[in-house]
């Protein structure tokens, strides 16, 4: 989940400390390592090994990272992947990818293009459910292609009152679907439909659901057997069982509720939202996985040369500035272009970046919620800047 109003929510929280009551539990977390692929002598291991150390010493839970560079595949982590039971974090566990998740929908919703089941320029009203439709404005205007890179005008679940705060007072409570856009259904949109550019989560929560009608097999079960199958990414979930989420390779999840650098344990709050959000969030996958999904979507024969050209297929702003293609967003990351999506969640933060100018991959990830302010964060924000000085210099 991303773009929530961060300081609304940790207000609320504060102000219904008893809604908020700590709830803290521990998820078992396996020790032992699963047998990776990847090039242990890059020549970049050390420095790259103690900008990791560094930032755990500093104050994150755990860190982890993956990166593709001219010299292949690296990864590494550093911290605890559990502090309870002193489990150190490994390049193995499981990572959330919280809105990464977006990029991997908009990859599927392209092959589905490509196979002639889907178009781009279809108003959503021909491919959603009667009953979808009727809870969802201008549904004759919004195309696919405006869910795709957030030009639908479509308000966003997440930042809706009503939705934090009763996600606040009920942290594990199984959320449908139809319960999300529950909060926005009968309000307008914040704009004309293809006029404008605003992040809104419901854009691929409706997306989710296009795809469930579409075809049978639902939205989750086409991502395995049209994108992880063929891209060969073993070590990638998404909704693969009613409890994907309670394998003990998945990382625990603190959140610093109170923003003073005291952390507590959030996995089962974590893991519950997770599990309910559909398109917008829910995979998990471990680093190595997720750099190798953007390599190999951008240089695999996956997706046709005009597929791959549609996700880099910029919306410019008011400014002229790139800002969002289809499934991927901008950054400026030492002053360098990059593209991919970030992601953030009560438990967790994570960003996949590619540069074109030089061709490097990074996946970052981080166990503590990034939802709401920390002190701790800025152990972060150090490393991903030593980080991206030394891919992207």
């Amino acid at each position: 989940m991303k773009h929530i109003v961060k300081y609304l929510l940790l207000l609320v929280c504060i102000g219904s400390f008893s809604a908020c009551e700590k709830i803290e539990t521990a998820a078992p977390v396996q020790e032992e390592t699963l047998p990776l692929d990847y090039n242990e002598q890059h020549p970049l291991a050390a420095p790259l090994q103690a900008i990791l150390d560094k930032a755990a010493k500093e104050g994150l839970p755990g860190i982890s990272l993956a990166v593709k560079t001219a010299d292949g595949y690296w990864t590494g982590s550093a911290g605890y992947a559990a502090i309870e039971k002193k489990h150190l974090m490994q390049p193995s566990h499981l990572q959330y990818a919280q809105s990464i998740t977006k990029v991997y929908l908009a990859t599927l919703t392209l092959k589905l293009v490509e196979q002639q089941r889907l178009n781009l320029d279809t108003p959503i009203q021909e491919y959603l459910p009667q009953h979808i439709n009727a809870m969802l404005p201008e549904t004759d205007k919004i195309t696919l292609k405006m869910l795709l890179n957030h030009t639908s005008g479509l308000k966003d679940y997440a930042e809706e009152l009503d939705y934090i705060s009763f996600f606040l007072n009920n942290p594990v409570y199984t959320f449908k679907p139809t319960d999300y856009l529950g909060y926005i259904k009968g309000k307008k949109t914040n704009f004309t439909p293809g006029s404008k550019y605003s992040y809104s989560n419901t854009n691929y929560l409706v997306l989710s659901l296009l795809l469930d009608h579409l075809d049978s097999r639902g939205h989750a079960k086409l991502l395995q057997e049209l994108i992880l199958e063929p891209l060969q990414l073993q070590y990638t979930y998404y909704k693969s069982s009613n409890n994907y989420l309670q394998t003990p390779q998945l990382v625990n999840s603190y959140w610093d509720r109170f923003s003073n650098g005291k952390i507590e344990n959030v996995s089962l709050q974590q893991r519950a939202n997770v599990a309910t959000l559909n398109g917008d969030d829910g995979l998990v996958a471990t680093p190595l996985d997720f750099a190798r999904f953007m390599d190999r979507i951008l240089h695999s024969q996956l997706l046709s040369s005009q597929s791959k050209a549609l996700m880099q297929e910029w919306y410019l702003d008011d400014k002229g500035e790139k800002k969002t293609g289809l499934g991927f967003e901008t950054f400026k990351l030492n002053n360098k272009f990059a593209f991919g999506h970030s992601g953030a969640g009560l438990g967790a933060g994570s960003g996949l970046y590619y540069f074109p100018e030089n061709g490097v991959i990074v996946f970052v990830a981080t166990n503590i919620g990034t939802l709401t302010a920390s002190p701790l964060h800025k152990a972060g924000e150090d490393a991903q800047d030593e980080l991206f000085k030394l891919l992207a210099p």
